[in-house]
């Protein structure tokens, strides 16, 4: 789900000469948490617990999209991986502007929850995606 903050910030880049955002990372969290449109950057690690020492990689894992097709982008073919650094179980993702772990700063574009929790024990590695899709509203 594009978050409402997402929204504002798209809607900003695309048509009031705001900054576009070069980097986008993967958020994973670890609560039982379901994301809604009022999610921000400034609220979401806190909310949704995410995995900060839980995985061995030093920052957010980067997320490489592909070009937009029939309303659609995402990194599917080109999912970025982390490593579990203890038993971790993995509810989902979000998509942050900033690289550090824990960051409540940037724009938070969107997050969803997986429709299974991916439990991980210590060294197993998990390939994260994420998808975003638009459509007309009549």
């Amino acid at each position: 789900m594009i978050t409402n903050e997402g929204i504002n910030h798209m809607l900003d880049v695309t048509l009031h000469s705001a900054a576009q955002v070069a980097t986008w990372y993967l958020v994973p969290f670890t609560t039982n948490y379901t994301p809604t449109d009022a999610d921000k950057a400034a609220d979401f690690p806190g909310a949704a617990g995410e995995a900060t020492t839980q995985y061995t990689e030093g920052t957010r894992p980067v997320f490489v999209e592909g070009a937009a097709s029939g309303q659609v982008t995402g990194n599917t073919g080109n999912e970025a991986t982390i490593t579990a650094a203890s038993t971790v179980t993995i509810y989902g993702v979000g998509l942050s502007s900033v690289s550090t772990k824990g960051a409540v700063t940037g724009v938070l574009l969107c997050a969803s929850r997986f429709p299974t929790p991916k439990p991980l024990e210590a060294g197993e590695q998990l390939k994260l995606s994420l998808a975003m899709a638009g459509a007309n509203v009549p």
